[in-house]
């Protein structure tokens, strides 16, 4: 995947994994489609095994499905990493405040941290090539643009936008050895 994402995106693919994801108010739900269908007798095995773990009060998972969970407001806009073992999602920020969240989980659905930005709503969201950063791009009040280390889930440098500058609506993200031999990271829009 090209790793470029605009905003409002309720919806992710990775062809190469058949890895499927949608938002469904404060959940992603990601969908195995390379994972083999169970046979009729398996599938009624695996419902009633299901069904029982629901009432119990598991964690709700079908064959091929995983639940992610965490945040506490609708999740607005998503991203998935060019491998697909890495999944963001930004929760929708109050008009009015720039306070919010990017949550970062496995493709497996474990919550690997919860990222607190003052960018208000995002207008794009995406990983780099290695899925080891993260660009977040803010609402036009806010005018910022935030690269994050995925395997620490901290800001490794931050840029706001001159003023009367154009909206950011779209960004990606290319990192790589600059000419000084250190790693060097260009935003685009």
């Amino acid at each position: 995947g090209s790793g470029v994402v605009y905003g409002e995106v309720y919806m992710l693919w990775h062809p190469d994994t058949g890895l499927f994801g949608y938002v469904t108010g404060q959940t992603v739900v990601l969908d195995d489609l390379n994972e083999s269908a169970p046979q009729p007798d398996e599938a009624s095995t695996a419902s009633a095994a299901s069904s029982e773990k629901h009432k119990a009060g598991g964690h709700h998972h079908r064959q091929g499905q995983t639940i992610l969970k965490g945040p506490r407001r609708e999740i607005g806009l998503t991203a998935l990493s060019p491998d697909g073992r890495f999944v963001a999602g930004a929760e929708v920020v109050d008009s009015g405040t720039s306070a919010g969240t990017i949550y970062l989980w496995d493709s497996h659905g474990t919550l690997l941290g919860a990222l607190p930005h003052q960018q208000g709503s995002l207008q794009a969201l995406a990983f780099d090539g290695s899925s080891r950063s993260l660009v977040s791009a803010g609402n036009y009040l806010a005018s910022t643009v935030t690269v994050w280390d995925v395997p620490s889930g901290t800001p490794v440098c931050e840029y706001t936008l001159p003023p009367g500058s154009a909206p950011i609506d779209a960004a990606a993200l290319r990192a790589g050895l600059g000419p000084d031999g250190l790693l060097s990271r260009e935003v685009g829009r």
